[in-house]
């Protein structure tokens, strides 16, 4: 029998931004309800089987690109809903995945930590 070895690449990239953001629907008390800002740090993985013609699953600054347009932003002003840890995770997925196009055969997790000790996190 004949046994076919697929080879899985991954890469890891991480950005570090500034941005500032209000959650809306929480009490007054609560410290997220007021404006206030993070210094995120951004980790993106990519993993696939092919790679593209110039010998690499992505392009390290096609992620840069996509994540320093946020950068020192008020996250309220870029379109997406509440601008929650998990929410900015799933846009920057989303956008990411966009830069090579559905299709690609590759697979994004994102993780955005918003302090030291707390992240949310989308993908595999």
């Amino acid at each position: 029998s004949i046994i076919l070895m697929i080879k899985m690449y991954r890469i890891y990239k991480e950005v570090k931004i500034s941005a500032g953001h209000q959650l809306k629907g929480l009490p007054p008390e609560h410290p997220c309800s007021r404006p206030h800002g993070h210094n995120y740090r951004i980790e993106v993985w990519v993993e696939g089987v092919r790679l593209r013609d110039v010998g690499w699953l992505m392009d390290f600054n096609e992620i840069s690109n996509v994540v320093k347009r946020y950068d020192h932003q008020n996250l309220n002003d870029c379109n997406f809903g509440n601008p929650t840890a998990e929410r900015f995770a799933l846009v920057l997925q989303q956008r990411i995945q966009n830069v090579v196009g559905l299709g690609s055969g590759l697979e994004f997790r994102v993780r955005v930590w918003e302090t030291d000790t707390s992240y949310a996190e989308i993908g595999e």
